[in-house]
């Protein structure tokens, strides 16, 4: 409707979902929330399910937009949850291909944590992203934390804008953006860049 419509169409939303880890309290591994940080096993059965539920391979996502609240324990357990499923699934090893690395940021170095309205902006942001057709970074980042494997999830913390590659040569731009909610919620929304159908 849109497209007939000739509305502006800034993106594609492919898939939104939303989840909890569960009601038992305190489970480091497996089902179960802890209140004051996330669950790995939430977030990757979560991003699991968002991909598969559209037939999507989490391989082809180049921008992750964290959730990434600036805290010591629960930024590493958001980025070990990505590496498991969106990292690992790309074709590079070891961080040979840095432009084949997952790139990771997020609107809270900008703007800090907008509580309720986190989601919010984080979305907006991916969204002026693909309307400019360009990958931003992370402010303030020097020195990504050393505490994570990046290489072995296939992962780079974005610190300098990179600009997307030719529309002619390359598929539209599938970027995925996480948003959490303390006591176990999470929620994860694929967004992909709109190409307008060719003129017959």
């Amino acid at each position: 409707d849109s497209i007939q419509d000739g509305d502006r169409i800034m993106c594609t939303i492919r898939n939104a979902v939303a989840g909890s880890a569960g009601a038992v309290e305190g489970m480091v591994e497996g089902a179960g929330r802890m209140y004051e940080s996330p669950c790995v096993w939430g977030m990757k059965q979560l991003m699991t399910r968002a991909y598969e539920g559209v037939g999507l391979s989490p391989g082809l996502v180049s921008y992750m937009e964290c959730h990434a609240t600036g805290t010591y324990v629960g930024d590493v357990l958001e980025l070990q949850a990505i590496g498991e499923v969106l990292g690992k699934a790309r074709g590079v090893k070891g961080g040979d291909d840095v432009q084949g690395l997952l790139r990771v940021a997020s609107v809270k170095s900008n703007i800090g944590h907008a509580e309720v309205s986190a989601g919010l902006f984080s979305l907006a942001k991916v969204i002026e992203m693909l309307r400019r057709r360009v990958y931003l970074p992370t402010a303030g980042v020097t020195t990504p934390r050393t505490d994570f494997d990046w290489q072995g999830h296939n992962m780079r913390v974005i610190q300098e804008t990179e600009p997307f590659g030719p529309v002619e040569s390359t598929l539209p731009v599938l970027m995925g953006v996480n948003s959490f909610g303390i006591g176990g919620s999470y929620s994860h929304v694929i967004v992909e860049e709109y190409r307008p159908p060719a003129a017959l």
